[in-house]
């Protein structure tokens, strides 16, 4: 079936069944009532008189109206760019200069140099007018052309340069038509949505894919640490029985979270799946046995959205990212490097050169693995020189680079290391310069680095050193440093 045949047949079918429960905003929304906000939104967006070729930024926290805006630009057939609110001055600077010709929607307040734009607040009565929505206006979705440029979603890879990662429609939609038919997921699936909305997890994993699913969402604000002991309270109290969950939260809810009353059922078994970042096998199996849900693991990038998953027939526990799915081709460089080939391939980069990433048109991922009987694949390390943290990627040069613009440290190096509660705490090493150091420095400069960087750049740990070590080529000996960490501690 084409794409617009897809989506009118899961808004018919859906009509009436409830498709997003808001805990947010304390409000529910059908399939059908749905779709008339978004009709609506078309008509806001129409009415602010966009430019035709205006890519239109969402700077906004998790909502409702989010997830509109998100189909209603589909339908106007605009370039949507996803932005964090917590992403640093710097970064934002950045992005919205390579977007040249740009519109800001936003919820919270822009700083820097941000182009024309609208407060969600402004538009959102307009959005929820009351009125009737017929079945026949899904008629619009046959006209639009979904392999047009839709979405850009900008990452930071070993550089820390935000690079546009450009999308249609059609990719999005068949990758998680992919996923749907790999897992098995339906009707009976209810969704927690508690990621960042503006990342291609949060975009992709939790609000396309449950739709194709014909799935609820239960939508809550994003994660933060402080919300662990009570993380069941809200997924109890709506039955969600699927979750999308990065390594901190499996971490956390393994040292500290209770299951509570959360029930199963048999019609709708609680799933869970981790992909942001491998996970070990341990971990895996130490929350099968405490929370009884099987966790299958998955691997996708934001260039190759998703790639593999495990499944209840190839589950297996142990450190398997999965299968890939059909429409994906893996292979690998001499050195190990997974490279993907995808039926739903990123269409370039804005504003770089995109080749450079490819080998024979296949995407050089910067991980390492293999698959281990002739399958599964198993991610054995890092090739490209990047920190995770819940699920997204930082720069350690990109650090580096800002503390030697303060003229912070003589020198300094940034490494990832492995923690039991986040996906990698960033250590700072250091080799003073004179000026005074100490706690009140550290803050100050994370300070700084929230300010400008964002708070996923926020420095961990500092550490003092008489010298940064270095290779045969002079450049910094990364794994000697985290040998010097392991040894402190």
């Amino acid at each position: 079936m084409a794409i617009g045949e897809i989506l009118k047949e899961i808004f018919k079918v859906n009509w009436d069944r409830i498709f997003i429960i808001d805990t947010i905003g304390n409000r529910e929304i059908t399939y059908g009532s749905f779709f008339w906000s978004v009709l609506n939104c078309t008509r806001v967006l129409k009415d602010l008189e966009i430019g035709e070729n205006t890519t239109v930024c969402l700077h906004m926290e998790n909502s409702l109206e989010l997830v509109i805006l998100y189909f209603a630009l589909l339908a106007s057939q605009r370039a949507v760019v996803p932005l964090d609110p917590r992403k640093g001055i710097i970064e934002k600077t950045e992005i919205f200069t390579q977007l040249n010709d740009s519109y800001v929607i936003y919820d919270t307040p822009l700083e820097g140099a941000a182009p024309n734009g609208i407060n969600i607040t402004n538009i959102a009565p307009y959005i929820f007018k009351q009125g009737e929505c017929a079945t026949n206006e899904l008629e619009l979705l046959d006209q639009l052309d979904y392999d047009l440029l839709y979405l850009i979603c900008f990452t930071s890879g070993s550089t820390g340069t935000p690079k546009g990662v450009k999308h249609s429609a059609t990719n999005l939609i068949s990758s998680a038509l992919a996923f749907k038919e790999r897992l098995h997921l339906g009707q009976k699936n209810r969704f927690f949505h508690n990621l960042p909305m503006t990342y291609m997890a949060g975009i992709l994993n939790l609000i396309f894919l449950p739709f194709v699913c014909e799935s609820t969402i239960i939508l809550a604000q994003r994660f933060n640490i402080t919300k662990i002991f009570n993380f069941w309270d809200t997924p109890t109290r709506h039955a969600a029985n699927t979750f999308w969950l990065i390594p901190t939260i499996v971490a956390l809810l393994l040292r500290v979270g209770t299951r509570g009353s959360i029930s199963t059922n048999d019609d709708a078994p609680m799933t869970a799946f981790v992909g942001t970042a491998p996970i070990d096998a341990q971990t895996k199996q130490s929350f099968m046995s405490k929370y009884g849900i099987p966790l299958y693991e998955s691997y996708g990038l934001t260039e190759t959205l998703f790639v593999t998953t495990e499944s209840p027939e190839t589950l297996e526990i142990g450190s398997s990212a999965g299968i890939p799915l059909d429409g994906v081709t893996i292979s690998f460089s001499p050195d190990s490097e997974i490279l993907v080939e995808s039926s739903w391939m990123f269409h370039g980069y804005l504003d770089s050169e995109t080749q450079q990433y490819l080998t024979d048109g296949k995407f050089s991922s910067g991980d390492l693995g293999v698959l281990e009987g002739g399958r599964s694949l198993r991610i054995t390390g890092r090739k490209k020189h990047v920190i995770i943290r819940g699920g997204m990627n930082v720069s350690p040069t990109r650090i580096e680079e800002y503390l030697s613009e303060l003229k912070a440290y003589a020198e300094c190096a940034v490494v990832g290391i492995p923690s039991e509660f986040i996906d990698e705490r960033i250590v700072c090493f250091y080799v003073q310069n004179g000026h005074s150091c100490g706690t009140k420095k550290e803050r100050e400069l994370n300070i700084r680095i929230e300010r400008d960087l964002g708070t996923n750049w926020v420095i961990n740990e500092f550490v003092e050193v008489k010298s940064i070590p270095k290779n045969l080529i002079g450049k910094v000996d990364r794994s000697k440093l985290i040998q010097i960490y392991k040894e402190l501690k």
